[in-house]
């Protein structure tokens, strides 16, 4: 089959081959071409050290300036395409890189050091030849993962292996080979994912729960014993009954059928997947014998931002996925008024929203309750619609501290934010206008104490809870 390459990466390559220099297309580039699939990145391999590569794309060169990423290891970057030189390895000491590496002319020796046989595939950029000592193709056509020579001695050079096994197996949907399986189920597998930086873990975490197998490659990590080492606050989601109608599978069983009907978002599908992690904590059986989880969503919300911030997920996407968790039981019954809607938004804006409703689509998906978002779920689109961009804080009342001491005779102090504040909630809810001389006619009237003037509002700052599942 032919195989291409960008713009950028056969210009680089035509320079090189005009300098003498072979060059290869190496890595995912083949492997998703074999498959069918438009690649995201392209690496190309050449017998040329780094200062070398440099030399040649320097004089007369238009594209962008190859910048030495790594000398010792042979790595240049240019623009979106990594050039390599063709190295062999010594041993690994710290399971993340080689001692050493010495560089060679030998495609073969390149690929015998690669991790999996559908890695370890080049194309010769001169005649367009294929160059697969280990058998990779086979296995694309097989739907095989297998290592490069010994799992074990490939899954204990780098550490990081183990976990883009799992996730190839969830891009790819293939099956393990016996031997990588059984190199992924030992013990000393999920004891060399604690030497990996929490950075790496989640770079290999985020595409996997992207991934269109992550209900696959979730499940693997649990049973390959690696959820203990990387997400041990799920490890209790797994056997934790939910002995109630609404739920057929366990905590662990439901949450992985939510991360896979959910949208492959980053944020949702983190959302899904931590959507119930405070469950466990929070179990309790009634005396009807029903199983109840009161509160499970504040919990969850604390030990979110704790392991997204443990893997050093950026604070716009903690936020995110923790005001998610935190209201995913919201309640949307036929006697809610408009202003849990614009509370809603005032919690998590017009889209966070639409991304709450896709979870609850997600979860009654993924439960006893069936398809679709409800009938509370299309009672808050149509609030939604009806608000449009409307987002109103308590900054936006026509009136403010000022008026309240003026009108009620008070200093400054608890009491004029607790006015506000009740104001505030009476405008969300449409009882009262936000005109000005509404708010300051509903103050003469509490200072006058009349009869008629609106009662003053629960705190609904937070949208109706229902925590009973």
């Amino acid at each position: 089959m032919p195989f291409t390459v960008s713009d950028l990466a056969r210009e680089i390559a035509q320079r090189l081959r005009a300098a003498g220099q072979r060059v290869y297309l190496v890595g995912g580039a083949v492997r998703d071409q074999a498959l069918g699939r438009t690649p995201t990145d392209f690496d190309l391999a050449t017998d040329a050290l780094p200062t070398r590569v440099v030399q040649v794309l320097s004089n007369g060169w238009n594209g962008p300036r190859p910048v030495v990423e790594d000398e010792a290891f042979g790595r240049v970057l240019v623009g979106d395409v990594d050039v390599l030189t063709l190295r062999r390895e010594a041993e690994y000491h710290d399971r993340r890189r080689p001692s050493r590496v010495i560089f060679t002319k030998s495609i073969r020796a390149d690929l015998d050091r690669r991790d999996f046989t559908i890695n370890a595939m080049a194309v010769n950029l001169a005649d367009g030849a294929l160059i697969d000592p280990h058998g990779g193709m086979r296995d694309l056509k097989w739907g095989l993962l297998r290592s490069v020579g010994s799992a074990e001695r490939r899954l204990g050079e780098d550490a990081l292996r183990v976990l883009r096994a799992v996730r190839l197996r969830a891009e790819l949907g293939f099956s393990y080979h016996p031997h990588l399986a059984s190199a992924l189920a030992s013990p000393s597998a999920a004891e060399c994912l604690r030497t990996l930086s929490e950075e790496r873990v989640r770079d290999e975490l985020s595409r996997t729960l992207l991934s269109v197998g992550v209900l696959q490659g979730l499940e693997d990590l649990r049973r390959f014993g690696l959820v203990s080492t990387i997400l041990p606050e799920c490890l209790p989601m797994v056997g934790c009954l939910q002995r109630n109608p609404m739920h057929r599978w366990d905590v662990w069983g439901h949450t992985l059928r939510v991360t896979q009907a959910i949208s492959p978002e980053l944020r949702l599908r983190w959302a899904a997947l931590l959507h119930d992690v405070g469950k466990p904590a929070t179990c309790a059986v009634g005396a009807d014998g029903v199983t109840h989880f009161y509160g499970h969503e504040r919990l969850g919300e604390e030990m979110e931002r704790h392991i997204l911030r443990r893997l050093r997920y950026p604070d716009a996407l903690v936020r995110q996925v923790a005001a998610l968790v935190r209201h995913h039981m919201f309640h949307y019954g036929p006697e809610t008024r408009i202003g849990s809607a614009r509370r809603l938004v005032l919690a998590l804006g017009q889209d966070g929203v639409r991304d709450l409703l896709e979870l609850r689509r997600a979860d009654r998906q993924a439960s006893a309750w069936g398809f679709g978002v409800g009938p509370e779920g299309e009672r808050l689109l149509a609030h939604l619609a009806a608000i449009g961009d409307e987002r109103f804080t308590l900054p936006d009342l026509q009136v403010d501290g000022y008026d309240v001491m003026r009108e009620l005779g008070l200093s400054a102090g608890p009491m004029v934010g607790e006015t506000l504040h009740a104001m505030h909630q009476l405008v969300l809810d449409g009882q009262l206008p936000n005109r000005r001389e509404d708010l300051v006619n509903w103050l003469r009237r509490r200072m006058a104490n009349a009869p008629e003037a609106p009662a003053e509002p629960a705190d609904h700052s937070q949208p109706p809870q229902n925590s009973r599942r």
